[in-house]
């Protein structure tokens, strides 16, 4: 069994647990949730469990700063269970640093995954660990199609060689502090709490309303708007900082946000977003 608290895919055994449907609801039996910042939730599913939890998987940290403790308590617990601490470093690694959310809270797990920001967009993905954790893959069949594609190879280490010589960490986490600085203070200038929470290099947004039923709405006119400013944006992803990103990039962004926010406080004030049936069924269609 393993316990886990976040997303880490849409394979039989997540989407199980998530009960979506098409799934033998079997497998949700396999995985044990916890909450992040919850360390009681973690130490009762090992106590209900003994002797069974194989492992703990889950990211260093998502919008959340973990409590403190809180990493170290999970690897704590992990190593006096016998449970593998996988983290999914899918969004976190080579984003928050070299080595990831491992290397910035200075707690490391015995596997990791790590993808995207690796190879700077291209498609692949590693897993990596101790030996004697890596060794017991030796005992399973592993394989892939794609096997023989190397140019995603060669872009992780054009990648790490950029990554190692400029100062890409220190500057993707002041410009990420900047966007988000700038995105929050027009989100409050015009009557709206703050829209970006989490990290500076891989901030999230969120858009709130006292009427849930509004809320669809207004991501739609939000994003909307900002792409008629030329400005693409997304629901539901996190806004990663990249070492293009310049201050004029940021400006124009902070600019067009505010400009989409003044918009939509007005349309809201005068009831024209509620009326509106221009923007009914369409939260989603541009939050992919």
């Amino acid at each position: 069994k393993v316990a886990t608290t976040g997303y880490h895919g849409w394979h039989d055994t997540w989407t199980a647990a998530r009960n979506d449907g098409g799934v033998p609801k079997v497998l949700s039996e396999y995985v044990l949730p916890f909450g992040y910042n919850d360390l009681e939730s973690l130490e009762k599913i090992f106590k209900a469990h003994p002797g069974e939890i194989a492992a703990v998987v889950m990211d260093p940290a998502s919008t959340k700063m973990p409590k403190p403790g809180f990493l170290e308590g999970v690897r704590r617990l992990a190593t006096t269970h016998g449970a593998v601490l996988i983290y999914d470093e899918i969004v976190t690694g080579f984003r928050m640093a070299l080595g990831g959310g491992q290397e910035y809270f200075k707690v490391v797990p015995d596997l990791a995954c790590f993808a995207k920001g690796m190879a700077n967009g291209m498609p692949v993905a590693a897993v990596v660990g101790r030996a004697e954790v890596m060794k017991c893959a030796e005992k399973l069949v592993i394989s892939v199609t794609y096997g023989g594609e190397a140019l995603s190879l060669a872009a992780i280490v054009a990648a790490i060689a950029e990554y190692r010589e400029k100062d890409v960490f220190p500057f993707i986490w002041r410009q990420g502090e900047k966007l988000m600085a700038g995105m929050n203070k027009a989100a409050q200038s015009h009557g709206f709490p703050p829209m970006c929470v989490g990290f500076a290099p891989m901030s999230g947004m969120a858009l709130t309303h006292e009427n849930p039923k509004l809320v669809d709405k207004m991501w739609y006119f939000f994003l909307a708007e900002c792409a008629k400013r030329g400005v693409l944006m997304r629901r539901g992803g996190l806004n990663f900082i990249t070492y293009s990103h310049s201050d004029g990039d940021i400006a124009r962004t902070v600019a067009a946000v505010d400009e989409t926010l003044a918009e939509m406080r007005r349309a809201l004030d005068s009831g024209k977003l509620n009326e509106s049936s221009q923007y009914e069924s369409c939260g989603q269609r541009l939050s992919g």
